[in-house]
């Protein structure tokens, strides 16, 4: 129960539910990245449900090895129970997070194939999914989509919903590619008129034999100075 912490569960699906939609938009993508890291560091990178999961089976498994048929009983009825239980918390308060839907399948499948819930649970959490993933799709949210739809098995419409997303990337981002586009044609005319080097190296001459005048004409304006000065003193 210590490692099925819902304050990580609560942290963890609003870092989900928080995260850019835009991709093109450096600045939402760059609060998405703050935000893991922060989180990542926050909780130390652990994963608790796997670390719930793993806690139940070992109880499991002292039960089924204590040789005492009441206490094998009664640990396997608090197993089923608890894998049960923490299931539905994650598909009725976290499904937001199409993660920890996974980890909700994760927890029926430790029932064991033999019980015979386990398939039709499996399937409406995968079914959850598979609407939530229509709903995220609906409001543009293409990575949360992709994500519901692979937590539902169909890869297909996860691929789909990825490429539309793509797509609209790099619609949103022509402009900025057709500007550039356009300079770099600019800089090739420019540059690919042959005339064009020449003048710019005879402007570029005419330019430097220029400030030369100026220099000689300032260093003889100098040197006549000197010379009326020295003349005015007598030397």
């Amino acid at each position: 129960m210590a490692a099925f912490n819902e304050q990580y569960l609560r942290e963890y699906l609003q870092l989900v539910q928080s995260r850019a939609d835009d991709l093109t938009d450096p600045s939402a993508v760059q609060r998405t990245i703050s935000a893991q890291q922060a989180f990542a560091q926050k909780w130390k990178q652990q994963d608790f449900i796997k670390i719930s999961r793993e806690s139940l089976q070992l109880a499991r498994m002292w039960g089924l090895n204590g040789y005492d048929e009441n206490l094998c009983e009664s640990v396997e009825t608090q197993y089923a129970q608890r894998i049960e239980r923490h299931a539905q918390t994650l598909t009725q308060k976290y499904s937001g997070a199409p993660k920890l839907l996974e980890e909700a399948m994760d927890y029926y499948r430790a029932l064991g194939s033999d019980n015979k819930n386990v398939d039709a649970q499996l399937a409406s959490v995968r079914a959850q999914a598979l609407k939530l993933g229509d709903d995220a799709n609906s409001k543009q949210r293409y990575t949360l989509a992709a994500e519901y739809y692979e937590a539902a098995g169909d890869s297909a419409k996860a691929q789909a919903v990825r490429t539309k997303q793509q797509q609209l990337g790099m619609q949103e981002m022509q402009p900025s590619i057709d500007a550039a586009r356009r300079q770099a044609e600019e800089i090739q005319k420019q540059f690919g008129d042959p005339a064009k080097p020449q003048t710019m190296r005879e402007q570029a001459e005419a330019a430097r034999k220029s400030i030369q005048q100026q220099q000689a004409a300032s260093k003889q304006a100098n040197k006549k100075g000197a010379a009326e000065l020295e003349k005015e003193l007598g030397l």
